[in-house]
């Protein structure tokens, strides 16, 4: 098996409660593994491969729908792997630390996503308003007309300046959030950078702690693959030993 099968059978885990067969959609299952495209008849040639470990029942697949259930060779697997993968996660205050950097960033990002979308709805509204007063003012017949629409015209700019002064506030607003986000981004370089050797010492008598090299090389990686890695290789580890 390779790292997308493990992921596929760890969602499997969540969409197949019980020991009952359970009728799922292709997007069921891709959908939770958004960092990967899938090509045609993949996720039915992982499925098969599952079958054939033992580690899921297959009534029927047409790439389109699939009649799934877990056996409990599977669940096991699954259920092992998560809980090694909390103990180590627990256990290593840099992946902790990563974890709550991620977390931040995302809240940041739909916090910048939202911000942007009520400053275009601003501009918008105060485009518009700008517009249908002058075009009502172009419109106007008489005088009197003119006069009245002139007034409204005026106070359609007195509206745009009060909404350009939101518009300011959410743009600096904007630049706040993403001045935390760069910052936040160089902190975590820096805690991901190892300290240097010192220049008198001997390469080749240092110890490398492989636990270390390994877990620094998990702060680049994205969410998605962290996790399927890791399950992966806890996974390999449940059936060597």
């Amino acid at each position: 098996m390779n790292d997308i099968s493990i992921k596929v059978l760890d969602v499997l885990f969540d969409l197949c409660e019980g020991e009952g067969y359970r009728i799922l959609e292709a997007e069921e299952i891709t959908s939770r593994v958004s960092y990967y495209t899938f090509l045609p008849d993949e996720l039915t040639e992982i499925l098969e491969v599952l079958v054939a470990d033992g580690l899921i029942d297959l009534k029927y697949a047409d790439n389109e729908e699939y009649c799934v259930s877990m056996r409990t060779k599977g669940r096991a697997l699954i259920k092992q792997s998560r809980e090694r993968l909390a103990k180590i996660v627990a256990e290593e205050p840099e992946i902790l630390s990563y974890k709550k950097d991620l977390e931040e960033a995302e809240a940041s990002r739909q916090e910048r996503i939202a911000l942007e979308e009520k400053k275009e709805k601003l501009k918008k509204e105060s485009e518009e308003t700008l517009r249908q007063a002058q075009e009502s003012l172009d419109a106007a017949a008489s005088e009197e007309e003119k006069a009245e629409r002139q007034k409204a015209l005026e106070s359609a700019k007195v509206e745009t300046k009060k909404r350009q002064d939101m518009i300011s506030e959410l743009e600096n607003r904007i630049q706040r959030t993403e001045m935390r986000d760069r910052t936040r981004s160089n902190r975590s370089l820096l805690n991901a950078t190892p300290e240097p050797l010192p220049a008198e010492t001997d390469k080749k008598a240092v110890a490398v702690d492989p636990k270390k090299v390994f877990l620094f090389a998990l702060l680049g990686s994205a969410v998605g693959a962290l996790v399927v890695n890791l399950i992966f290789m806890i996974i390999i580890l449940i059936k060597v030993c």
